[in-house]
């Protein structure tokens, strides 16, 4: 793609245009079609037609879940306006960007004001969004600033989240956890008496952060200490990482269960919180339990287990996780 020529669209018609503002349909096809190529191949994942005003998508799209999209399937949509309606996004693998193949494009939907604020508080340090635009992609649109997108690349999928109304957080990491409408998508008007179009927009057009192993378990950790805090089950209410519930409970190996490659970090990850969480302090020493994990790690893991430095990233992480939560919680 050009990314000059998507600049220069830009300066042309701005971010927030209406409609009926293009001098052409030629111009409204190039301005979408240009922010479609943006997301495919500068960011490099799957973009897909959307009727965003309604809140619709108008074809079957699940096959792209875990499959990059055919350029001339792109092509075709491009060449026939599909993407006037809106477009969206799907998290998950990058496809279309060589140096990123082995990354996943990650979104966090904050959908309160509440949420911009806690996601911002870093050490106790409160930032803006435009500060965090430095390095993440931060998605708005203006009928509504209480809301954001934020995305960024991980080298380590992250845990689903489901919406909920206490923390107004939602948590997409891999191609099945969805999509997400985005920029210059209209969005669908809190007003319905409102006849203006509101576009998604990015605070500032850049390639995000790529978050490493330890970052992705940290940011991971971070969104888990708001979610405790509102009472909401984050890191360790997801479908795939109870399978250790009965074994943490136990402190017992259950060899007949299986844990996938796709699901190793995540399971390990709330696997050790809730192994500190529940028993460090309560006669099992550090020592004794990052053993048990790693036996869960050697045991049930496959087609073949963690490596001992990922382990240990995943355990140092849990530990200081556990550190600053230990006085707010009383029990796990």
């Amino acid at each position: 793609m050009s990314f000059n020529k998507l600049l220069n669209m830009i300066a042309k018609y701005g971010l927030n245009l209406q409609s009926w503002s293009f001098t052409s349909r030629h111009d409204a096809i190039e301005y979408n079609n240009n922010y479609a190529d943006f997301w495919r191949y500068y960011i490099g994942v799957n973009v897909i037609p959307a009727q965003t005003k309604l809140k619709k998508i108008a074809m079957r799209w699940s096959q792209y879940q875990n499959a990059p999209i055919p350029e001339v399937q792109h092509i075709e949509w491009k060449k026939n306006g599909a993407f006037l309606d809106g477009k969206a996004i799907i998290a998950g693998k990058v496809w279309h960007r060589a140096d990123k193949l082995d990354q996943y494009f990650t979104l966090i939907d904050l959908d309160k004001p509440s949420a911009i604020q806690e996601f911002c508080t870093i050490n106790g340090k409160q930032l803006t969004l435009e500060e965090v635009a430095e390095k993440f992609i931060v998605e708005q649109h203006l009928d509504d600033k209480s809301r954001a997108h934020i995305y960024f690349y991980s080298t380590t999928p992250f845990v689903k989240k489901s919406a909920d109304s206490k923390t107004g957080i939602e948590i997409k990491g891999r191609g099945e956890h969805g999509i997400s409408n985005c920029a210059p998508s209209i969005h669908q008007n809190r007003n319905s008496n409102d006849r203006n179009e509101y576009r998604y927009q990015i605070i500032k057009l850049i390639l995000p952060i790529t978050l490493e192993r330890i970052q992705a378990l940290e940011m991971m950790h971070h969104l888990d200490s708001i979610c405790l805090k509102n009472g909401v089950n984050y890191l360790h209410k997801d479908q795939k990482s109870n399978k250790l519930n009965p074994i943490i409970k136990a402190l017992k190996i259950d060899p007949t269960i299986v844990i996938e490659e796709g699901e190793r970090h995540q399971t390990l990850l709330s696997g050790a919180d809730s192994l500190l969480l529940r028993y460090r302090h309560k006669g099992k020493t550090e020592e004794w339990l990052k053993n048990f994990l790693s036996e869960i790690n050697r045991q049930l893991y496959h087609p073949e287990p963690l490596p001992n430095d990922e382990l240990d990233e995943i355990w140092n992480s849990a530990l200081d996780y556990v550190s600053q939560i230990r006085s707010k919680l009383k029990s796990y």
